[in-house]
């Protein structure tokens, strides 16, 4: 699985995705991994594709990131690391464009060292084309 981390000014918790989620016709499930877990249902197909989202006490960011924060004059007050697999990079994108349109903020991936938005993250689907 890969990892995407969202960023946001906002103070929104596992309880306010899962209500965007299921406003917009997802389905959800709390799983309890280390910590509590929220698994997003991207299909009706059995077992997935689906997105599992964990609340970041403590977000890993890298000198770049705390960098272009500070350019856009953006202080992150609450970070979600959401995991998905390659293949489903089209249904986190949906997905994430919900919360960024609802919520604001940006998300970090691992591939590309931009932080991206809500007008750049189709982007993300061509950086992972190869995959799918």
């Amino acid at each position: 699985m890969d990892t995407i981390e969202y960023f946001t000014e906002r103070p929104i918790t596992l309880d306010d995705l899962e209500q965007l989620a299921h406003e917009h016709g997802y389905t959800s499930n709390r799983v309890f991994l280390v910590t509590e877990n929220l698994v997003i249902q991207c299909s009706t197909e059995s077992g997935f594709p689906y997105l599992r989202i964990s609340h970041h006490m403590q977000p890993h960011l890298e000198e770049s990131d705390l960098q272009q924060f500070e350019d856009l004059h953006f202080s992150p007050r609450t970070a979600f690391g959401i995991e998905f697999r390659k293949a489903w990079v089209d249904d986190l994108i949906t997905f994430m464009l919900l919360v960024l349109d609802e919520y604001g903020g940006y998300v970090g991936t691992e591939i590309t060292a931009e932080l991206m938005n809500s007008e750049s993250l189709p982007e993300l689907e061509k950086l992972y084309e190869r995959y799918k």
